[in-house]
């Protein structure tokens, strides 16, 4: 199953976000944010030139517009979940009714292909390496709240993430975390292939690569639970005593596992900061 990628990364014609239609103020100030965060990571980066860099005289510009800096990572996440809705919506309609719907190759593929059309003027993802920033910072609750926004307003990639989750059968901030995880991989995989692949991803070197990653990506997401892993705890019956919490040491293994996934997180930001340094040597290289 292969969704076709069609969307520009600067494509301005019918542009929404949670507010409904988008001014073009708030467009030029999301897709310079959306740059500058990839640049520079959405912690560091400057919201003051950010505004400058979307033409904006006024140094209060994402206050104005998004109050903070959290509301400005919530309005590029809805914007660009929305551009890729109508996409999602029809892979999910070919795969139900090709009964594929239970398959975690195609659903994967319907949470990550669509990004690939998030392409910019310079063959560049700068929606791709944003979400690695985002996902580096992906247990604060200011940000993983944005995804629930997002799935609130985006019904296809709600039911996507919510039927990856039911295939997995294991207690859901766990299987939140795997789709994290993975989706990580491929987002890593994209933006390694930007020079590598050349234009577009229609090569052979590309489609290998997207397989590789896929098949990776599925044996991971369903890999059994580390040993001592937590067990989803039964339900509790209306009108039950409530049952004891658990062991001190489960809780302290739940504890290291989140910072080891956390850790992975944090070095697939790290790996694209020194990747980032590659490329643009080779580039400096092919200009002389």
């Amino acid at each position: 199953m292969r969704g076709k990628a069609s969307l520009s990364s600067d494509q301005e014609s019918e542009s929404t976000d949670q507010a409904g239609p988008l001014s073009d103020a708030r467009l030029r100030l999301l897709l310079a944010a959306e740059r500058e965060f990839a640049r520079e990571g959405i912690e560091t980066a400057s919201l003051r030139k950010i505004a400058a860099l979307a033409g904006n005289g006024n140094n209060n510009a994402v206050k104005y517009h998004f109050e903070n800096r959290a509301g400005l990572v919530r309005a590029l996440l809805t914007y660009r979940v929305q551009q890729m809705e109508a996409q999602r919506t029809a892979m999910l309609a070919e795969a139900e009714v090709a009964g594929r719907l239970g398959d975690m190759r195609t659903l994967l593929e319907i949470y990550c292909l669509p990004q690939i059309s998030l392409r910019d003027e310079r063959g560049q993802f700068p929606y791709a390496r944003f979400l690695l920033q985002f996902y580096a910072f992906y247990e604060d609750i200011d940000y993983r709240d944005a995804i629930v926004d997002v799935v609130q307003i985006s019904p296809a990639i709600g039911r996507v993430r919510q039927l990856i989750i039911d295939a997995l059968k294991m207690e859901p901030r766990r299987a939140d975390n795997r789709i994290a995880l993975c989706h990580g991989m491929f987002l890593n995989m994209m933006v390694r292939s930007e020079i590598e692949f050349g234009d577009g991803l229609a090569s052979e070197a590309s489609r290998r690569g997207i397989a590789d990653t896929m098949e990776m990506m599925v044996r991971a997401i369903a890999a059994p639970p580390a040993a001592g892993d937590l067990a989803i705890p039964p339900q509790i019956p209306a009108g039950a005593d409530a049952v004891s919490p658990p062991p001190a040491g489960r809780l302290a293994d739940r504890a290291s596992q989140l910072q080891e996934e956390n850790a992975a997180l944090r070095q697939l930001v790290a790996d694209l900061s020194v990747e980032r340094s590659r490329l643009k040597q080779m580039l400096a290289a092919r200009e002389r």
